[in-house]
């Protein structure tokens, strides 16, 4: 007799996505409601509204103004709503997944990669801080995120036929784009507009973060290429190990 074995897989991305809609939804009819004053603040990318630290108070849920409470309507009008106010980031998503794409389909970036890789020849191993040092100026100067996912699949074939493993390809994207992110010099979303809603013009503090940028870039492409030098040391000395078994 046959058993029927019913596994458990991941919900598609789109299908979670509508479970956190449904989730914040029903949470309007429990979570009491609230407010706070709110006021327009000039920043490097135009006014922005912000609210008033203090001036939080507690709200009607039904008023004659309207319901804040979320109902089936709301819930399948959310999706177009976020795209109609977060167009200017999907758009922008849209066009460097499509420059990639095309990139993808003309392999322009892989052959030029490896024709860097064989003329680098045994010292390609220079080339994970040089396009780790590319990702973290991504990541400080742009916020470079949503536009790394391309990039595992158009580094996974070069980085593995130099014989590295696919943590390797991890860590060149995430960990170079993320360590800029955090070091952010003129990154628009986590410096230019937050100092304007502090209340700081300009950029005043650019060289400290600059320094910073250099000194934690420096300690992350340090780690892995110091990492990566172990690991073909360990590789060539169990290949000469077998050479010799052989």
């Amino acid at each position: 007799m046959i058993k029927n074995k019913i596994g458990l897989h991941m919900p598609h991305v789109i299908t979670l996505i509508f479970m956190l809609i449904v989730f914040v939804a029903i949470m309007t009819w429990i979570i009491p409601s609230g407010s706070f004053e709110r006021q327009l603040v000039d920043t490097a990318a135009g006014e922005r509204e912000v609210a008033v630290s203090g001036t939080y108070t507690t709200v009607k849920k039904v008023t004659e103004e309207g319901d804040l409470r979320q109902g089936i309507a709301q819930v399948l009008q959310a999706p177009g709503k976020g795209i109609q106010r977060g167009i200017e980031v999907i758009a922008f998503v849209f066009i460097i997944g499509g420059v990639f794409s095309i990139m993808d389909k003309t392999k322009a970036m892989n052959v030029g990669l490896k024709k860097l890789v064989s003329r680098l020849g045994n010292k390609s191993i220079i080339l994970i801080p040089i396009l780790m040092m590319l990702f973290g100026l991504g990541g400080s100067t742009f916020g470079m995120s949503d536009e790394l996912v391309p990039f595992y699949l158009l580094l996974m074939p070069i980085i593995l036929s130099m014989g590295y493993d696919s943590m390797t390809v991890f860590l060149i994207v995430c960990g170079g784009a993320t360590m800029g992110y955090a070091a952010s010099t003129i990154n628009p979303f986590s410096v230019l507009i937050a100092q304007g809603v502090a209340g700081i013009k300009g950029n005043p503090q650019l060289i400290f973060r600059m320094m910073q940028f250099v000194i934690i870039m420096t300690i992350i492409i340090d780690s892995l290429y110091l990492e990566q030098l172990k690991l073909r040391h360990i590789l060539r000395s169990q290949l000469h190990l077998k050479t010799i078994a052989f």
